[in-house]
């Protein structure tokens, strides 16, 4: 085999030394998904372009390009410069509200957009933008203005008429469902009702999840946890209880975010209240639901789970490629990883007056992972923060005659990423194949 390290068109560094030569190989995280690293953050404002600084939703469309949803206005970001949309004056075709709550975008690339005063459908190929709004002289209206939460079902839904599109809508007047199909479109709402115990225990709906076994999950303002039977279109109500490890008891409000990691661990985290890991048996709808309790406090003889830097007060959850949870709170944001036996293990990021490239503030609304593994942050006006392009960990790799699999060279002059992440390193003693998975290099 020939290879010609000069020709490569990417991932090639050259390093020279008058003395000792060595190899600095930077470990993403994709080497361990036990081994988490320390980031710095930057921050994005309306200093540089940001229609304004409180953030609550971020999303990546399919295009790359990254949203952000403020108090505002709505900001669609090309790494470079912000594009600002914002409501008009009487003109119906543009954002019902400036203040949007929430947004994502569906399998067809539309982008639909919650604010405090409606619901918005936009294209971004042709930017034309259709409006949904409470009517209180139409049934096939949403139910309420307030849009909390917007969840696209994954699950498939075929009519005579060929596929149709789901979407549930979360407002502080019920729970709704769009269904969008060739043949028009029709939305259902589901209310709360005193004389019917299997309706909703509350209409102030907070986060919506489908898990991957088909149950819908629907978080209220009154630490309740709803699953939804379609069947019968009734549903059934989980009171989330109190096992905390705290000292000083608060009381826990809404079910603010619902997630269900890769490991199928289902995470939940409250408004007040901290972080929760719910268990129950999916495969049994008459199954008691477990909860275990995360949150902010120093180790004891009776907290298992040891210094847990979760505060009360949960925004969001996210999860990364790596398998890594993202909390977002109100003193800063934790990074979760899961060993083998699900227990979480915490590394916590918080301002630091004396390190420049710590968070710059610990109101952290909400978080984003993009197709790059860049974290992206929104805060409580303080704009926008993202993860550098550079870690602060390292691992040394250096020519040892004893290791048999270990690196041939002393003197490195190129290294080269294939397709399949293996790394190829070249120099003065011949070329190195070295796998990240295992660290181990192989003389070719």
């Amino acid at each position: 085999m020939r290879l010609v390290l000069h020709s490569l068109k990417r991932n090639i560094f050259y390093f020279f030394s008058t003395s000792l030569f060595v190899l600095v190989i930077f470990l993403t995280t994709t080497a361990s998904v036990f081994s988490q690293h320390r980031y710095s953050f930057e921050t994005l404002s309306s200093h540089n372009g940001l229609s304004q600084n409180s953030v609550h939703c971020i999303m990546q469309d399919n295009k790359g390009f990254m949203w952000f949803g403020t108090q505002d206005g709505l900001n669609k970001y090309d790494g470079y410069s912000f594009t600002v949309y914002r409501n008009e004056p009487f003109d119906s075709y543009s954002l019902s509200s400036n203040w949007i709550q929430t947004i994502i975008q569906d399998k067809e690339g539309l982008l639909w957009i919650g604010t405090d005063h409606g619901l918005n459908c936009f294209d971004p190929s042709t930017e034309k933008l259709k409006q949904y709004q409470f009517n209180v002289t139409e049934s096939n209206s949403i139910s309420n203005n307030t849009i909390t939460s917007l969840y696209e079902d994954t699950v498939p839904s075929l009519t005579e008429n060929g596929k149709r599109n789901i979407l549930w809508i979360g407002t502080n007047g019920g729970l709704n469902k769009l269904v969008r199909s060739s043949t028009g479109e029709t939305i259902t709402r589901y209310l709360h009702h005193n004389n019917d115990s299997s309706s909703l225990r509350s209409n102030a709906i907070r986060s919506i999840f489908r898990d991957k076994h088909g149950n819908l999950w629907i978080g209220l303002n009154k630490t309740t946890l709803e699953r939804f039977h379609e069947s019968t279109e009734t549903f059934s109500h989980y009171h989330i209880t109190e096992q905390s490890y705290r000292h000083e008891e608060s009381p826990l409000t809404e079910v603010r975010t619902l997630v269900e990691d890769s490991r199928g661990i289902f995470w939940i985290g409250m408004a007040v209240g901290g972080l929760y890991r719910m268990t129950y048996d999916p495969n049994n709808t008459d199954s008691t639901i477990h909860f275990i309790h995360f949150c902010y406090k120093r180790a004891t003889t009776e907290n298992q789970y040891g210094w847990v830097d979760i505060h009360d007060m949960v925004w969001s959850i996210s999860e990364d490629k790596n398998g890594f949870l993202w909390i977002c709170h109100s003193l800063g944001l934790s990074q979760v990883a899961i060993d083998s036996t699900g227990q979480p293990s915490f590394v916590n990021y918080q301002h630091d007056s004396t390190d420049a490239s710590s968070l710059p503030v610990n109101a952290v609304f909400t978080s984003f992972v993009d197709n790059n593994k860049k974290i992206w942050l929104g805060t409580n006006g303080y704009g926008i923060f993202h993860t550098t392009t550079h870690e602060k960990n390292f691992k040394l790799f250096r020519h040892d005659p004893k290791n048999l699999k270990g690196l041939s060279n002393t003197g490195i002059r190129g290294i080269y990423e294939d397709d399949e992440g293996i790394l190829w390193i070249g120099g003065y003693q011949g070329l190195n194949r070295l796998e990240r998975t295992t660290l181990c290099c192989e003389s070719i």
